[in-house]
């Protein structure tokens, strides 16, 4: 969750023409896939918090050498082109815009089913168990399942649980 909406992202480096040093971003969000190209991984700036992400690292990285919120918009840019490297390089953000966003289409309808994001074994331990992970009691309304459902899905409050039953429908929980 990011500003309360849910965000699917994936990141690869491009194999196609390393000599360039680029990575690229896809965060999917509200039916959106926003593409960037950047210099530096910045897979962690978008899963962390930016306290979380300052505890490891000890700046924020530079964004975005480009951004693209479609395929046409690559596309565009490509046929404007008259450098045939360029283009080339193009190209190639093309066809990785097309496999990310089919990456992230196949992936999201298994958020409920088959996937989670966190392993469930990680959630209790001899001194925790999942009600005091969202500081929580049995008598809340919400099941064990119910948390144990969100905790797989990363969603780290009941503010954040809450956000994302309202905007996405997809966290099928006994909540009353």
């Amino acid at each position: 969750m990011i500003d309360g909406e849910l965000h699917v992202f994936t990141e690869t480096y491009n194999y196609d023409y390393p000599e360039m040093g680029e990575y690229y971003l896809m965060d999917s969000y509200n039916n959106r896939f926003i593409f960037s190209v950047e210099k530096t991984s910045c897979f962690m700036l978008l899963y962390l918090t930016p306290n979380e992400y300052l505890s490891y690292f000890d700046r924020f990285p530079d964004r975005g050498l480009e951004r693209y919120e479609s395929e046409e918009d690559i596309k565009d840019e490509r046929e404007k082109e008259k450098d045939w490297i360029q283009a080339a390089v193009l190209g190639s953000r093309m066809a990785a815009y097309r496999q990310m966003k089919q990456r992230i289409e196949e992936f999201i309808p298994k958020l409920n089913t088959s996937i989670y994001i966190r392993h469930p074994d990680t959630a209790i331990d001899e001194d925790t168990n999942i009600f005091d992970y969202y500081g929580t009691k049995p008598d809340s309304g919400y099941t064990e399942a119910d948390l144990m459902q969100a905790y797989v899905l990363g969603l780290d409050s009941i503010y954040e649980i809450e956000l994302y039953r309202q905007k996405s429908n997809a966290l099928k929980m006994n909540h009353k």
